[in-house]
This record gives C-alpha cells, structure tokens and sequence, in this order.
C-alpha cells in the first residue's frame, strides 16, 4: 500500500493490548475474522521489496507471526483506512 505508515498503524493497534487480555481481532472484509491470543507486541515492518506487514510478539515460547495488511483489514477497531493518505 503507498502512502500507509505501518509503524503509527502497529503502535496504535500496540496501544490496545493495555487492555491486559493480549488478544488481536483482525477483521479482513471477504477473508473473515481471525483472533490471535497472548500476543505480547504489534511492530509494523516496512519493507521497500514487498508489501508492510505487521508483526505479532507472542508472550512465552510462541515467537512471532507476520500479518498482510490490505485496505479493508481493521485491528483490534484500528482500520487501515484511516491511516491511508
């Protein structure tokens, strides 16, 4: 996506998880409806070659996990939409 900061997007969706419960609902239009469990951080990744993805930390042994974004995907009620110039 042009004109999108992953990192502003990945911080506010970071922002949710002080809530305590560390879990992500990622909405993605036709795709449906994912939840991710004790993630511990949301980074954003830019990268020049490829799309940006976000980045899930996961507390204790599970790692991380890349996530594709697309322009309909909401976060945690964070859209993507409202981040793109």
């Amino acid at each position: 996506m042009t004109n999108f900061d992953v990192e502003l997007y990945a911080s506010q969706v970071d922002l949710t998880l002080e809530s305590g419960d560390n879990k992500v609902i990622v909405i993605r239009g036709a795709s449906g409806t994912k939840i991710y469990k004790d993630v511990k951080k949301v980074t954003g990744q830019k990268n020049f070659w490829s799309d940006d993805k976000i980045v899930f930390e996961y507390s204790g042994w599970g790692g991380f996990e890349e996530i594709d974004l697309t322009p309909d995907t909401i976060m945690n009620g964070v859209k993507v939409s409202d981040f793109l110039e």
